[in-house]
């Protein structure tokens, strides 16, 4: 349907943006990173061929690209990932656009942690944080970056960061109705952290 959509150049932004983000998930969860890799290549190639001629296409095409380098971070290609990410970065602060500054420091505080730099890993998820405030986002644009950060607090042995980012994590997921989603992510934290304490009872 997104190439449908591509090779009709119907550009809606919000329209193509919704599918793309289905794709994804449907991409991600059957680890199809490939696949996903070139739909979004071919949809990219499509917005190209008539650059400037849709009034959003430089956000869409920021959009693409960032989700293009998420592709590359999940099959650990990470310099690609974060050299895309590096680049795609000042063009989101370029576009003003929230959303997309905020995903782009997240990532690179993921690419971050993987590298053990936990002092960058943090600097980038804090920086992800205000854009979706000045912007005025709702809540699920706040917990992943808030899930990560437990993640790369544990690596980093801060626990009681990582307590507190759990709970963060936990209670922006509650006021956007996620308890499936956000319930065992929080209980797994929450026995990470334990054990890292050395309460194996807990």
């Amino acid at each position: 349907a997104a190439l449908w959509l591509a090779r009709r150049r119907d550009f809606s932004a919000r329209k193509l943006v919704s599918l793309v983000e289905t794709l994804i998930f449907y991409y991600k969860h059957g680890a199809r990173f490939e696949s996903w890799k070139v739909t979004l290549t071919q949809l990219l190639q499509a917005l190209a061929q008539g650059q400037g001629e849709e009034p959003d296409s430089a956000w869409l095409a920021a959009v693409l690209r960032s989700r293009i380098a998420e592709a590359d971070l999940d099959l650990h290609a990470y310099d690609r990932a974060h050299a895309q990410f590096t680049e795609i970065l000042p063009r989101a602060l370029a576009l003003e656009n929230g959303a997309l500054i905020s995903f782009c420091h997240h990532k690179l505080g993921q690419l971050a942690a993987r590298r053990a730099d936990f002092a960058a890993a943090y600097h980038h998820l804090a920086a992800a944080l205000p854009p979706l405030d000045i912007a005025r986002l709702p809540p699920q644009y706040r917990f992943p970056v808030y899930r990560t950060w437990t993640e790369v607090a544990l690596l980093a042995a801060d626990l009681p960061r990582a307590r507190a980012c759990a709970e963060k994590a936990y209670s922006l997921a509650m006021q956007v109705d996620s308890q499936l989603e956000a319930e065992p992510i929080y209980r797994w934290a929450l026995g990470e952290i334990a054990l890292a304490e050395g309460n194996l009872p807990r």
